[in-house]
């Protein structure tokens, strides 16, 4: 269970569909470290997970980072752009049943912060994260 966990969390971070987003958007495109702080509910006596680390190339036009996992199929609910922060809503559905989430980022040159929170329907489980993020540099 853990593991699907791990695994719903790293989809969901690299399936952000957030496509079109305006000139003025404060992110400059490279290789991004991202840290995601997660609590879970629904999962009684569940140990504090540790803060995970991914490492992904994010550019601008068209800035969609990409799902690594070929068994989730996500679609992006809702998306808007308001100054340097985007909002989100999404599902995605794979073996794991039905992901629902929603996420707000936002961005200052090279550096991000922000939430999102994922449901979990079919296993009772709620995910809240609080991410960080810089930017390392160019894309390999």
């Amino acid at each position: 269970m853990i593991s699907r966990v791990f695994l719903a969390i790293f989809m969901m971070v690299t399936a952000m569909p957030l496509t079109a987003l305006s000139a003025d958007l404060n992110m400059n495109p490279g290789k991004w470290e991202m840290t995601f702080q997660t609590e879970m509910t629904g999962m009684p006596g569940m140990p504090a997970m540790p803060p995970m680390t991914v490492t992904q190339c994010l550019e601008k036009e068209p800035y969609m980072p990409q799902n690594q996992d070929p068994s989730q199929e996500c679609k992006t609910l809702d998306f808007r752009q308001e100054g340097n922060t985007v909002f989100w809503k999404m599902a995605c559905t794979g073996e794991g049943g039905t992901t629902e989430g929603s996420g707000q980022m936002t961005y200052s040159g090279d550096t991000m912060s922000g939430t999102m929170e994922m449901v979990m329907k079919e296993q009772g489980l709620t995910i809240k994260n609080t991410i960080s993020g810089r930017r390392l540099g160019p894309c390999d």
